[in-house]
């Protein structure tokens, strides 16, 4: 990884930066790699080693300019590093896509400890593992769901879901995501549990949609 973001440090026009499966990552830092022009507004990683000083190499500047961040399948990463990332580039970021990834986890999680610097976020796309109610919870705006440019902000949660159904209904009531897209699995979700979130959120302007849930008996309960 030193020697790539060396390489990439004299390229002063580089707006889109993606990478994958990069091999025998030096997770060790080097101070005497020039730091990179912070111009970078698109970067997606993807298959790899990658540590908090290295990330922040990638997307820190003076006047950082990054407006979208995707990680998909990063190990050695911590929450805290994570963390880091996200309140340095909060005030342009507007995209994250956080998949696959193993993210250590210290505190609070990452995503949802920034959440309220965010403003500009209008999308996001996270395993379940990776985010909790906060993340709903913090999300605002003047109009729900709505942004200052009138963008529609868009949450997408895939996995298990481990966040409790009572927790989301309570956070629909506030929240300013103007569509949320999960999975609910699990017997805690029920029929009646997600009609009752899917009635608050249409009441809100919310568009609310999920997988199909199980009864647990064979039968499906289909939600839009």
């Amino acid at each position: 990884m030193n020697a790539i973001q060396s390489l990439i440090s004299g390229w002063e026009n580089l707006e889109a930066l993606e990478m994958s499966n990069w091999r025998e990552p030096d997770l060790a830092e080097s101070q005497d790699i020039p730091p990179l022009s912070g111009k970078i507004q698109s970067l997606l990683l993807q298959r790899g080693q990658l540590t908090g000083p290295h990330l922040m190499r990638f997307v820190a500047g003076e006047r950082s300019r990054l407006r979208e961040l995707h990680l998909f399948d990063i190990k050695k990463l911590s929450n805290g590093e994570l963390l880091a990332c996200l309140k340095a580039v909060a005030p342009t970021l507007s995209r994250v896509s956080i998949m696959h990834c193993t993210i250590s986890t210290e505190n609070e999680l990452a995503i949802d400890a920034a959440m309220p610097e965010l403003v500009a976020l209008r999308s996001l796309s996270i395993d379940d593992s990776c985010i909790g109610i906060p993340s709903i919870e913090r999300k605002r705006s003047t109009v729900p769901g709505k942004q200052v440019d009138g963008s529609v902000q868009i949450m997408e949660i895939f996995g298990k879901l481990s966040i409790s159904p009572e927790g989301l209904a309570s956070a629909m009531h506030i929240t300013g995501w103007a569509k949320i897209s999960l999975e609910p699995l699990g017997p805690a979700w029920t029929p009646a549990i997600v009609e009752n979130i899917q009635k608050i959120a249409s009441e809100r302007g919310i568009v609310f949609s999920c997988a199909t849930i199980s009864n647990f008996t064979g039968e499906e309960f289909p939600f839009p």
